[in-house]
């Protein structure tokens, strides 16, 4: 059935999901690093290497990327 199926529709039709998946996770990654560059931006730090010392230094009190408590 497969070789009947690759010989009708040709290897073009078959690799058109894996392509539409290709295109999808190219997004992805665009989108990803477009929202890291704005959060190096928005929060002043110089580099993607610093944005981890954003987070709570310990989990009892956690602080947002203004410096304020949660709390």
């Amino acid at each position: 059935v497969v070789n009947i199926t690759a010989a009708a529709l040709g290897a073009g039709a078959l690799a058109l999901p894996r392509a539409m998946l290709m295109l999808f996770l190219a997004a992805l990654s665009v989108l990803s690093i477009r929202m890291v560059v704005q959060l190096v931006e928005l929060t002043g730090r110089g580099s993607y290497e610093e944005l981890p010392t954003l987070g709570p230094s310990s989990w009892s009190e956690p602080e947002d990327i203004r410096g304020g408590s949660f709390r």
